[in-house]
Formats: C-alpha cells, sequence, structure tokens
C-alpha cells in the first residue's frame, strides 16, 4: 500500500540532498559557480617563506577580502630561492598605496593562510609619496612578512623550557 505521493516526496528529499552536497562541496574547494568575473590588476609579493599558502587564498586590507592569490612560483636569487605570489587584486580597490607591505596570516590557530596588506611602518610624510599599486607592481622581501611556522614555534617554546630545566 504506497503511494505515488510518498515516491514524489522522498524523490524531491534526495535531490534537495545532493544539491546541498554539491553547494558544500563548491564551497570547501573554494570554487564557485556563477561568479561575476571583475576585472582584476596583478602585483607581485616576494616571500622567504608562504607556509601552507595555496592558490586561490584570500588577499585582504583591513580583513576586507580585495583579492585572492593568482600564482605561486619559486625564484632564484642571489641568497637563495624566494617564493613570488602573484596577487590578483580586484580593479575597484585601486588606491593602494605603493608602500603598503605584505604579509601571509592564518585565520584563527589552525584556519586557512591569507596574504594580508598593510600600512608599512614608515614615517607618515612618507607613506603616500610614491603614488598606488598598479600592475605589475613587485612589492619585495624588505616589504612582506613570512608565514610562522607553528611546528618551528612550538619546538623553539619546548627546547627553551627545557633549557631552563
Amino acid at each position: 500500500m504506497y503511494k505515488k505521493s510518498y515516491e514524489f516526496i522522498v524523490g524531491l528529499f534526495v535531490l534537495f540532498a545532493l544539491l546541498a552536497l554539491a553547494f558544500l562541496a563548491l564551497k570547501v574547494s573554494g570554487l564557485s559557480v556563477g561568479q561575476i568575473n571583475n576585472k582584476t590588476y596583478q602585483i607581485t609579493a616576494e616571500f622567504k617563506d608562504i607556509g601552507s599558502l595555496r592558490k586561490g587564498a584570500a588577499v585582504r586590507i583591513a580583513g576586507v577580502e580585495v583579492g585572492a592569490v593568482q600564482d605561486i612560483t619559486l625564484q632564484s636569487s642571489y641568497n637563495g630561492f624566494n617564493a613570488n605570489v602573484i596577487l590578483a587584486i580586484n580593479e575597484q580597490y585601486n588606491k593602494i598605496p605603493s608602500s603598503y607591505s605584505a604579509a601571509i596570516q592564518t585565520s584563527g590557530i589552525l584556519g586557512d593562510s591569507f596574504v594580508a596588506l598593510e600600512p608599512a611602518k614608515i614615517n607618515l610624510p612618507d607613506l603616500y609619496s610614491n603614488g598606488y599599486l598598479k600592475n605589475g607592481s613587485t612589492i619585495d622581501l624588505a616589504n612582506t612578512s613570512s608565514a610562522i611556522n607553528l611546528n618551528t614555534l612550538i619546538n623553539t617554546f619546548v627546547s627553551g623550557s627545557q633549557e631552563k630545566k
């Protein structure tokens, strides 16, 4: 004694569950369907260590997402290797002072890594004197802060406390 209405309701429930799983899969992977493709410009930031930073990671200023990591490459330099991180910044944020620095930060203790653009710690009169970051600009090693490795930090803390005993 089954009814077709039960089959229809179960079918709708299964369809809804599949759509919810697809939505969650897209959110977790960082992809999206129907995303508006904003015009962007590219800047490069040089880092000694990028930690767990990945392509597609957010670029933020004051916590507001202004772009994404477009590519990461390894660059040979006179003192070893550096990571060049290409940042795609949304065109609407075209007034970022060229004196800004870049730092790799983490959302929470074990969260995702992202690139934070922030004012450089220099004299205020010099802050806006060099114009704005534009397509092709580079933030060099002197103005970047590499990722903090949690394992190294813990090992330093543990070995430091063992030496005091």
